[in-house]
């Protein structure tokens, strides 16, 4: 469903006219209230709040439709409008519910893939989101870069200053990263001093522009000159990014490692053009 995003809106209208249809040919004394409940599920988990009101509101008068084709007698006229207040009444009860629920799901998916420091992506975040571009740019064929950028000095801030001021540096450099990123780009922090990047229809030549930039970033934010960090960074830009994430993090962070080994704050550099030969 979620793939597709028609759909939901063919299955509910699928849905509805054999529930429909159903519910004209087995009469008055078979009860087909209940199967309306299926494609109102359908709106409420799939598609969003107006959607979903509509589908209550069609459901409730093809019921209606149903019983007076159908040739109900009632003794009394308002009768058959009472039955399709309490079925739109149950309709809108289970699609609220149903809304509710979705609701919540979704701001406890929300809260499990970010970090709870700085609200960037989390690990798990992450390595799920990089399937999503990852695929995306194959199918383009499109370039890909991915960054791990590791503070310098970030220990001896901690040690020196406190928890409470390291988390605040943690803080500052992940909105400095997020901003120089583009919303494109997919930006978290993997634990401790450590963040990842990835550069969606990043060329090596836009890897290195976006290094400029971060650089440009923390330059004016002050951060060095107030608590004595830098950061080194490896990127590796790929012509067709590898189907594991290990293997294109693993490669950004031996780099990562090799910046820090010639001289810390600064960034080294890969492009991959085939993985074959990587």
């Amino acid at each position: 469903m979620k793939r597709h995003a028609s759909l939901p809106y063919v299955s509910m209208l699928v849905l509805l006219v054999c529930i429909t249809a159903l519910d004209y040919f087995t009469g008055a004394e078979y009860s087909s209230f209940t199967f309306y409940l299926l494609p109102i599920a359908i709106a409420a988990w799939y598609t969003n709040k107006n959607i979903t009101t509509a589908m209550v509101l069609i459901s409730a008068v093809c019921w209606l439709v149903c019983q007076q084709l159908t040739g109900k007698e009632y003794q009394s006229l308002l009768a058959p409008y009472w039955n399709v207040m309490l079925r739109l009444i149950t309709f809108a009860l289970v699609a609220n519910l149903i809304l509710t629920v979705r609701n919540s799901l979704d701001a406890l998916t929300a809260i499990a893939m970010r970090d709870g420091l700085t609200q960037l992506n989390n690990a798990r975040a992450f390595r799920s989101k990089y399937d999503i571009v990852r695929a995306l740019a194959v199918r383009r064929r499109s370039p890909l870069a991915v960054a791990v950028i590791d503070l310098d000095g970030f220990k001896q801030v901690n040690d020196s200053k406190g928890h409470a001021v390291g988390d605040d540096v943690l803080c500052k450099f992940a909105w400095l990263l997020n901003d120089a990123s583009r919303s494109s780009d997919i930006v978290a922090r993997m634990g401790g001093d450590e963040f990842m990047v990835i550069l969606a229809d990043a060329s090596e030549a836009s890897a290195r522009a976006y290094d400029a930039r971060v650089r440009k970033a923390f330059d004016a934010s002050g951060l060095k000159e107030a608590y004595g960090i830098d950061f080194s960074m490896g990127v590796v830009s790929y012509a067709v990014p590898p189907q594991d994430i290990a293997r294109a993090t693993q490669a950004a962070d031996a780099l990562m490692y090799t910046a820090k080994h010639d001289g810390k704050a600064h960034t080294a550099f890969e492009h991959v053009a085939n993985l074959a030969a990587a």
